[in-house]
């Protein structure tokens, strides 16, 4: 079964209207990941690793470094929430659409009483530092907070790699 690919184009990808948090570093971090404008339901953006960076420059961020996104994970331990990740099945299936409405759905429902409060664990995002031709994610929060400095990075991935749990937050700095 081929399954078509779900990316999102970076001129499509936007910052949901939630808008930005604040890190203690002085760094602000989208609240939610980026939503694609092409879709006629609320999705998130899936992009490629190449195409997060291009959408990033357009919107006047950057790609997080993976200290910030566990720094947003702590301010959401800390003074908001943690979502459990949305996990599906593993294989061609997750970089079609499909896959992408049902994750995004069951986040959703997460949210249904969500306050505005700071906010993590809406997919693995890409971070910045890969090496060329690569692409760097940093994985859901899981377990204990003790595990905040054991959050993975990976460069497993190519740069035109994109799935459904895979999401982009921007970073601006002061």
């Amino acid at each position: 079964m081929s399954v078509a690919p779900f990316v999102t184009s970076p001129s499509n990808a936007s910052v949901e209207g939630h808008g930005w948090q604040l890190l203690p570093s002085g760094v602000s971090l989208t609240r939610m990941p980026l939503v694609d404008l092409s879709t006629p339901e609320p999705l998130f953006a899936r992009l490629t690793y190449r195409g997060a960076i291009e959408a990033a420059r357009q919107l006047g961020g950057r790609l997080p470094t993976r200290d910030e996104v566990i720094a947003g994970i702590a301010v959401a331990r800390a003074r908001g929430r943690v979502l459990r990740a949305v996990t599906l099945s593993f294989g061609p299936e997750m970089v079609g659409r499909e896959h992408a409405e049902t994750h995004d759905a069951a986040v959703r429902a997460l949210l249904a009483e969500w306050d505005g409060q700071p906010l993590a664990g809406i997919g693995k995002h890409w971070v910045a530092g890969a090496a060329p031709g690569r692409s760097r994610i940093c994985g859901w929060p899981h377990g204990p907070r003790d595990e905040l400095t054991q959050a993975g990075t990976s460069d497993v991935h190519d740069d035109g790699h994109h799935d459904y749990g895979t999401t982009t937050l921007l970073a601006r700095d002061p």
